[in-house]
């Protein structure tokens, strides 16, 4: 088969795979459906789902027709595909009104695959037909343009570049209004969780990282030592700088070299979590509002209006309590979830 040898010669692993195959796809398609008389774009917001679309359909699709490329369907989670189907591609269709979704794949779609889908696919009972191909499909196509094909499959780097090159410059400011107004929406239909991390501490003055990894090597080594030594301010940031070489995340290792550290044993947990108590409000900047504009906004966005809650759920990396305050303070009932066999009330918002 043609398209088994061409998928041979791109099947290198990684993205590159993907985008090799994306681009034959987008070329062997624009010259079978333009034959036809009918239009075929290429998406060029990658906010959007679906690679391409024909408007008019082709073949025997009537209708526009949504095309949507993956290089190995058959490893993909089916769940995570049923998702993308039920929520992204709804609104999309709600937007273009697209009649059919044609998912290509690059490797072969086992027949239980197809079958689970559809099995599944059942459930949702969406307003659009979806149909899969695999190399087989693609080979019917392929043999119609035999001489196109070659070209295309001979000159992949260079049409990949030209893809890239030709894709007219992005308007950041329009790429962020579109991801505001899609957030917006998503927070208005309750789909929406909020992952927090060192920007919401440090706009109430709370110190870095390494500020806060200093400080606590200080803790450390004062313990550790008893006095015994002299320690300089030098030394610590040596020290830290050089456990942030052993390990490129480094931070977060370094924090757990100070856990071990500061609580040798299970029982001393909570010398730990005493010492970044202390030196994280200790060295907080109290020049900024503990309660910041931010924090305020976040927790005024986790109050159940009179629809029902709009976040769902609130994950935090940080080690302080300033957002569960701030949701204390406007009486937001909340359940502060640390271990896996902890649970909350259905009123409760889980952080």
């Amino acid at each position: 088969m043609i398209i088994d040898d061409i998928i041979a010669g791109i099947d290198v692993g990684g993205p590159k795979s993907y985008y090799s195959f994306e681009t034959f796809v987008h070329h062997l398609f624009k010259h079978h459906i333009e034959k036809q008389n009918k239009i075929f774009q290429i998406s060029e917001d990658r906010y959007r789902f679906g690679d391409a679309i024909a408007p008019n359909g082709f073949d025997s699709f009537e209708g526009p027709t949504l095309i949507e490329i993956k290089f190995n369907l058959a490893t993909g989670s089916i769940k995570g595909l049923l998702n993308k189907l039920a929520n992204h591609f709804l609104n999309e269709y709600v937007e273009n009104k697209f009649s059919n979704l044609l998912v290509v794949s690059a490797k072969p779609i086992p027949i239980k695959v197809i079958s689970k889908f559809e099995h599944e696919l059942y459930r949702y009972q969406l307003p659009f037909k979806i149909i899969f191909w695999g190399p087989a499909e693609l080979n019917k196509i392929a043999a119609q343009h035999r001489k196109v094909v070659n070209t295309i499959a001979n000159n992949l780097f260079s049409l990949r570049l030209e893809t890239v090159i030709s894709k007219p410059p992005k308007n950041w400011k329009h790429e962020r209004e579109e991801v505001v107004e899609n957030l917006k929406d998503c927070y208005k239909k309750g789909q929406f969780s909020l992952l927090l991390g060192a920007g919401v501490s440090s706009s109430a003055g709370m110190p870095d990282w390494n500020t806060l990894l200093n400080s606590l090597f200080v803790t450390y080594l004062t313990q550790e030592f008893n006095g015994d030594v002299a320690i300089g301010d030098l030394d610590i940031s040596e020290l830290v700088s050089r456990l942030n070489k052993i390990d490129e995340p480094s931070a977060l290792m370094a924090a757990r070299y100070l856990r071990k550290g500061l609580s040798k044993r299970d029982a001393e947990a909570k010398e730990f979590i005493s010492a970044v108590t202390k030196n994280l409000y200790k060295l907080r900047n109290s020049d900024r509002d503990i309660d910041s504009e931010l924090i305020k906004s976040i927790a005024s966005m986790c109050l159940p209006r009179r629809t029902g809650a709009k976040v769902k759920t609130v994950i935090t990396y940080n080690f302080d309590d300033l957002v569960e305050r701030q949701l204390q303070k406007n009486t937001i009932h909340h359940s502060c979830i640390y271990t896996d066999n902890e649970s909350y009330d259905p009123d409760e918002l889980p952080v």
